[in-house]
C-alpha cells in the first residue's frame, strides 16, 4: 500500500490511500505531520488543515507496522486588491 496528494492548496492536503478498496482502509492508519501524531482514522482519503502557506512538511502514514513518507508544499498565497475600491486616488503621474 502506498497514499497519495491529490489535492493541495495553500493552508490544506488531502491524500488518498492506494490499496484496493473503495472507501475504507482495512485496519486503522496513524498520520504523522512533521513527527506529531495528527489522527488515526480507516477511511482511504483524509485531508491536514490549518496548515502554513509556502510551507514544506513531512507526512508519515503507519499501517500495519510499515512506514511511508511523503514530503510536501503547500502553496504560496497571493491576493490582489484594487486599491480604487478603498478610495484610493492617483498622483497625477
Amino acid at each position: 500500500m502506498n497514499f497519495k496528494l491529490i489535492f493541495k492548496s495553500s493552508t490544506s492536503f488531502t491524500f488518498e490511500l492506494d490499496n484496493k478498496n473503495i472507501y475504507y482502509n482495512n485496519s486503522t492508519y496513524s498520520v504523522y505531520l512533521d513527527g506529531k501524531l495528527l489522527l488515526e482514522d480507516n477511511k482511504n482519503v483524509f485531508s491536514i488543515y490549518d496548515l502554513s502557506p509556502d510551507t514544506e512538511y513531512n507526512i508519515n502514514l503507519i499501517v500495519d507496522g510499515e512506514a511511508y513518507s511523503l514530503n510536501e508544499k503547500t502553496l504560496s498565497e497571493s491576493i490582489y486588491l484594487n486599491v480604487k475600491r478603498f478610495g484610493a486616488k492617483g498622483d497625477g503621474k
